[in-house]
């Protein structure tokens, strides 16, 4: 079992304001991270996995079509 209680620790607004000045933070959420390097660099090596490799733009088309597939199986609400 993993203990997750340090990582929901308050992070100090002076170390809050500094990780925004540094570009270590963002307001976008990952996914529209992710998008955002997917439109800017679309034909670069996203993923590799063994002998596998994904561009970005592959990689966004896998995210995409699985999560299409996964609102299909969504129930009701």
């Amino acid at each position: 079992s993993m203990d997750f209680g340090a990582a929901a620790m308050p992070v100090p607004p002076a170390l809050q304001a500094r990780y925004y000045a540094e570009g270590h933070w963002r307001d976008a959420d990952l996914w529209s991270a992710f998008e955002a390097v997917a439109r800017r660099s679309p034909e670069s090596v996203a993923l590799v996995d063994g002998a596998r490799t994904l561009t970005f733009a592959a990689l966004a088309a896998e995210a995409a079509r699985f999560a299409a597939a996964l609102r299909g199986r969504a129930g009701p609400g």
